[in-house]
């Protein structure tokens, strides 16, 4: 009986080893980021949000679509999956295909197949024209050599737009038209930071890194083996105290 009581502590004596190097990380992960989310309100986590590229990419907030850019004067106009965003900051939902943008007389506007929308640079909404008070589905946006007027082209022709914007006339002068173009990265990262808004608070990704949710089902499966085999540690160290207490007697 003492000899198999003592193969038995032999052998938790090494799984108690191998196990804890194994779990060692995990507990330590565990460990500081419970710390940190048991005083989640007084640290201000939830005031604290994270905006690191990789981190909201891994969240998945990027653009389900390829954005869209013009270059209205000295702005940039981005659509990103159907919403309007100017010189960093989001104008409004913007639906339809974009078609362009421009600037004309101190204001700044972009049309989509079903839709005017002029705001300032400073990104201000002014007017939002719906498809009731276009002349037609626009096909593409630009304007005159006097930049004091909006001129869209429909399948039935091309229109300006009256300095109200209230009403269309067709009009035959020369147009210049609004074209795609590609942003500095700098332009680019500002647009989509105001896509991805205030990013993450840093509680909620810390509770991810903590349950192991942060790496998907996989890290959850982790961190679910990283519990069992605390349990183990438990065991093994509870046989390794008796069998010690039994060796001192």
């Amino acid at each position: 009986m003492r000899k198999r009581w003592r193969r038995w502590a032999t052998t938790a004596r090494t799984w108690h080893r191998r196990v804890g190097l194994l779990v060692a990380v995990l507990v330590a992960v565990l460990a500081i980021t419970g710390l940190l989310l048991n005083h989640s309100d007084r640290l201000g986590l939830d005031r604290t949000n994270i905006v690191t590229g990789w981190v909201v990419d891994w969240y998945g907030l990027t653009p389900v679509e390829d954005p869209v850019h013009f270059r209205a004067g000295n702005n940039w106009v981005s659509w990103i999956d159907g919403a309007v965003y100017a010189n960093g900051r989001r104008v409004g939902e913007a639906r339809g295909t974009p078609r362009g943008a421009l600037e004309f007389d101190s204001l700044v506007a972009m049309a989509t197949s079903e839709a005017v929308i002029v705001f300032t640079g400073d990104g201000e909404l002014v007017e939002r024209l719906g498809a009731a008070f276009l002349p037609g589905p626009v096909t593409r946006v630009g304007t005159v050599a006097s930049k004091d007027r909006i001129v869209i082209r429909t399948p039935e022709g091309q229109y300006a737009s009256a300095s109200d914007l209230l009403a269309w006339s067709p009009i035959e002068d020369e147009v210049v038209w609004s074209q795609t173009g590609t942003p500095t990265e700098a332009e680019l990262e500002k647009q989509l930071a105001a896509y991805r808004g205030q990013g993450l608070p840093l509680s909620r990704v810390l509770l991810d890194l903590h349950s192991g949710r942060l790496f998907g089902s996989v890290g959850a499966a982790v961190m679910d083996a990283a519990a069992i085999l605390l349990l183990v540690l438990v065991a093994t160290g509870i046989v390794n105290w008796a069998g010690f207490r039994k060796r001192r007697r």
